[in-house]
């Protein structure tokens, strides 16, 4: 249940409240040690000062949900020595892989069901992180955080349903809220963007024998 929590920490700078994300502006950083195993003597390799730069999401029909999160960091050390310590290592979490299809739910615009045909949808959060670089050191000051952008793509079957939404979000530029929740019956991720706006391409007939599709 909490094999990804601490980085979405990160991604949405924020310490959730009651399980709650929000876009936030807490300074949520992570110290990173990579221990190399198989030498004979201990290498390692730690990295502070490590911020979520991006989190990206994929869901698509028939495959599991997928996701990376981008780190930018402001120093790397060699060592052959942990600084970590000799403290015991949390096991691997043993949560299922959710998918797009049956654990996907709930898709709602507008706070209204939506009853059009979705294929895909794409989220990703952008902390526009830059680097502060100081004269005499070969590695930044530190990562500061910017403006987070929230950015995405939906790939939509043209129906009658997503018709008029396109024409109402796309050519009308009218916001609106899109939420969905991903469940795998012990655990619950829900996403919901309360204000957003969409651009797209009018509908294209491909050819004979393909779907024509809506892609914003």
């Amino acid at each position: 249940a909490d094999t990804f929590d601490a980085l979405i920490d990160g991604a949405m700078m924020n310490n959730p409240l009651a399980g709650a994300w929000k876009i936030g502006a807490d300074d949520i950083s992570f110290t990173v040690e990579k221990e190399f195993t198989d030498l004979a003597t201990g290498q390692y390799i730690l990295y502070s000062g490590e911020r979520v730069a991006s989190w990206d999401m994929g869901f698509t029909y028939g495959e599991a949900v997928s996701g990376s999160f981008e780190m930018a960091g402001a120093t790397v050390k060699a060592s052959s020595a942990t600084a970590v310590g000799a403290g015991t290592v949390a096991p691997a979490t043993t949560t299922r892989i959710m998918n797009a299809v049956s654990d996907l739910s709930g898709i709602e615009i507008d706070g209204v069901v939506f009853t059009g045909c979705l294929q895909s949808v794409q989220l990703s959060v952008n902390n526009n992180l830059r680097p502060a670089e100081c004269l005499g050191s070969d590695t930044p000051g530190d990562q500061i955080l910017g403006t987070a952008e929230v950015t995405g793509s939906i790939e939509a079957y043209l129906t009658d349903t997503t018709q008029a939404w396109y024409n109402d979000k796309v050519l009308n530029q009218t916001k609106f809220s899109i939420k969905f929740a991903i469940a795998d019956g012990t655990s619950i991720y829900e996403f919901n963007i309360p204000n957003a706006r969409i651009s797209g391409d009018s509908p294209a007939a491909g050819g004979i024998n393909t779907d024509v599709m809506v892609s914003v």
